[in-house]
């Protein structure tokens, strides 16, 4: 008929149909936030994980899925950091120095040797330990010269009046690995005074 037209009436919508609309329009907004409609928002970046030089930042995320769709891509991601602040430099000892020679000779002496320290930076530990060590040494049996012992007591007069002569002597201890035998004399004598010779007693070296 002139003038007629035909309206098509729409279905009305059940609770299903709108709570399908409501779920797709959720995971178009939550995958526009994400990029994935099963995923969290990544987390911050952690702290770098060393306070000096080059380290790491992770960051992560968790898969929720609340649609019944699997995520897709990775949970944890990585990164290097660097920080600017120089790491500390404990020191280092350098090697050894060869021994030296003994102190002595002969008999016993020590050796010696030494070591350096390459000094710390920015903070670091002195070097620990000893810088100089030693040892004893013993080459060969050093010599040992003769000594003189003391001297004896001076001997009786040799006669009983008038002058003559007391002698003492003294020992020499043997020499050892090569050592100097004793210099000097072994035996000393001195001219002794006695009274003069009576009648009665003479003098043994004029009486015949």
């Amino acid at each position: 008929m002139i003038g007629e037209h035909t309206v098509k009436s729409q279905r009305p919508r059940s609770v299903h149909d709108t709570k399908g609309l409501q779920e797709r329009d959720e995971s178009a907004k939550f995958m526009a936030q994400t990029g994935d409609p099963g995923a969290e928002e990544w987390s911050q970046w952690s702290s770098c994980s060393v306070t000096c030089g080059q380290g790491s930042q992770v960051r992560t995320r968790t898969c929720v899925s609340p649609y019944g769709s699997h995520c897709s891509g990775p949970l944890r991601e990585s990164r290097v950091c660097n920080n600017t602040a120089p790491c500390p430099v404990h020191g280092v000892w350098e090697e050894w120095s060869p021994w030296s020679l003994c102190s002595f000779t002969c008999g016993r002496g020590h050796r010696t040797r030494t070591r350096a320290c390459a000094p710390p930076q920015h903070g670091g530990r002195a070097c620990e330990g000893p810088e100089t060590q030693s040892k004893l040494c013993n080459i060969a049996l050093c010599p040992v010269d003769g000594q003189w012992q003391e001297w004896s007591a001076w001997s009786d007069c040799s006669v009983t009046c008038a002058n003559g002569t007391q002698q003492r002597k003294r020992q020499c201890s043997a020499a050892a690995h090569g050592g100097s035998e004793c210099r000097g004399h072994w035996a000393e004598s001195r001219e002794c005074s006695n009274p003069e010779c009576t009648g009665t007693t003479q003098d043994p070296s004029k009486s015949h």
